[in-house]
């Protein structure tokens, strides 16, 4: 496929060997990605968690990060030659998955009508510090002013730098007023009262056993009229992503490609909802890569990194 003028070139030679996400340019392979680089972040226990888990959040990214790159390229790319037929058929599969609840909120987005997208699922490389990556997302939007720091060379619309991240639905214990033991339910459906809680104990008096029926799917809770029950519901948090788009943003400044981003942003999709954060400065992006960068310097083996 030839690739849309209004999107940016890819880096010629550069490709990624899959399922390691292992990074070549031409004869050149990356020892580290962005991905590796910030795992030093994260302590052993968040690790072994990671890994305890990943059955569960792994096909959910994936679909997710999948249906937004259909999504953009079917809809924001332009045309192809010969057709996305085959890109179509898979975003109606992935639309009747399992995944639809997180799907469906994040590429029927407003933010998508409001920007021009330049860049989906984008390879991208550092040879002078070995290290590749891929990001989710890049746009230019009309209404941000560019960035103070920006240089004299770029020029139009601000430009932002997104990468998505998928959370699980909120999760449910309850137990009857005055037990010890709390009872863990399923995650809780998106459409539900209880997913919209914030957090922390509530207690609910049931007058009639169908006034359970709005807050979690019956008859999860066998409780009879008078029973009074706690319910404590959590949610996934969001994060800061600044170390990860900053680690992009440096590849792609000072890597091969040459490009400028004047904000990074973080695509939160939940299920029922796909929040945009709040926008980071090239100096929040700029600064946390710099730690990390520090950091797995310090602990490399590989000799040779700057």
């Amino acid at each position: 496929m030839t690739t849309p003028t209004t999107w940016l070139p890819p880096i010629p030679g550069l490709h990624r060997r899959d399922p390691g996400h292992w990074y070549w340019l031409g004869d050149v392979s990356f020892p580290v990605s962005v991905t590796g680089v910030l795992s030093v972040l994260k302590s052993d226990y968040a690790m072994d968690r990671i890994e305890a888990t990943r059955a569960t959040w792994e096909p959910r990214g994936n679909s997710c990060h999948r249906a937004l790159e259909l999504h953009l390229l079917l809809e924001h790319s332009g045309p192809w030659p010969g057709g996305l037929a085959d890109e179509a058929t898979e975003m109606v599969e992935l639309m009747q998955g399992d995944y639809v609840h997180w799907i469906a909120p994040l590429v029927t987005h407003d933010r998508w009508s409001q920007v021009q997208v330049i860049a989906s699922e984008r390879p991208t490389c550092c040879l002078r510090r070995k290290v590749a990556g891929t990001f989710d997302v890049a746009f230019l939007d009309p209404v941000m002013p560019p960035s103070p720091l920006r240089p004299q060379w770029v020029t139009g619309p601000a430009r932002v730098l997104a990468d998505l991240k998928s959370l699980g639905a909120a999760v449910a214990k309850w137990r009857r007023a005055g037990a010890r033991d709390w009872s863990e339910l399923a995650e809780v459906p998106a459409d539900t009262a209880a997913a919209r809680l914030s957090g922390g104990h509530v207690e609910i008096r049931a007058t009639r056993s169908s006034a359970w029926d709005p807050l979690m799917p019956a008859p999860a809770l066998l409780l009879t009229a008078g029973d009074a029950a706690e319910l404590k519901v959590s949610r996934p948090s969001a994060y800061s992503t600044a170390a990860q788009l900053g680690g992009y943003h440096s590849l792609e400044h000072h890597g091969p490609a040459r490009n400028w981003y004047d904000y990074g942003q973080t695509i939160w999709a939940r299920p029922g909802q796909t929040t945009f954060s709040p926008l980071y400065s090239v100096e929040e992006m700029r600064l946390a890569w710099a730690g990390a960068w520090a950091t797995w310097k310090a602990r490399a083996a590989e000799p040779g990194f700057v």
